[in-house]
């Protein structure tokens, strides 16, 4: 089998599914969410990047949202249960598929999971667990930069040869950001 004839086999077993990639932050996730998107043209969401945005939108969910993570808490389940919901909902985002990144966050919390897709009459396909090595997250996290205007994340070892880290541009050509190092202690 070709691989497009593969990659049309998948798209079509996607429809209606979800696929889950589970693991730590910085296991890589997003980057393979991106990835996968591209290649079978279904959306990619991350769960944070979702609440992150309704936190900016200053709604007042966004608001209430913001009250749990100032305190460096999870989103209640059931508050999280029914954002989904809208969220996955909203453009029928679901029905060619949907890659999901950073959700259910632990076992607890597939059962809500499991309720979001069936409200939304859909399914699990595949869920994907990302096994890292803690040195290797401790490496990437120090070496993490993001560009506050546009929100891309890169890390220290895919700037050009000679760049300052402390002044680095964002790699993004659409933007015109300066890039800055995360904090790399919990602060939680």
């Amino acid at each position: 089998m070709s691989n497009t004839a593969a990659i049309d086999k998948l798209k079509e077993k996607l429809k209606f599914s979800v696929v889950l990639l589970v693991g730590p932050p910085l296991a890589g996730k997003g980057t393979q969410a991106q990835r996968l998107s591209t290649i079978l043209n279904v959306p990619a969401v991350s769960t944070g990047d979702l609440f992150r945005a309704e936190v900016a939108s200053g709604s007042e969910l966004g608001k209430r949202m913001k009250e749990f993570m100032d305190r460096g808490e999870l989103i209640p389940d059931e508050f999280t249960k029914e954002f989904l919901t809208i969220k996955f909902a909203e453009n029928n985002l679901v029905h060619n598929g949907l890659i999901l990144d950073g959700y259910p966050r632990n076992p607890i919390h597939l059962p809500i999971l499991d309720e979001i897709l069936k409200d939304l009459d859909c399914k699990l396909l595949a869920a994907v667990h990302f096994k890292i090595d803690n040195a290797v997250l401790m490496q990437r996290l120090t070496g993490r930069l993001i560009c506050p205007k546009c929100q891309a994340v890169t890390s220290t070892k895919f700037l050009p040869a000679g760049a300052d880290e402390a002044n680095a541009s964002c790699l993004n050509e659409a933007c015109d950001g300066i890039l800055i190092k995360l904090r790399t202690t919990q602060s939680r």
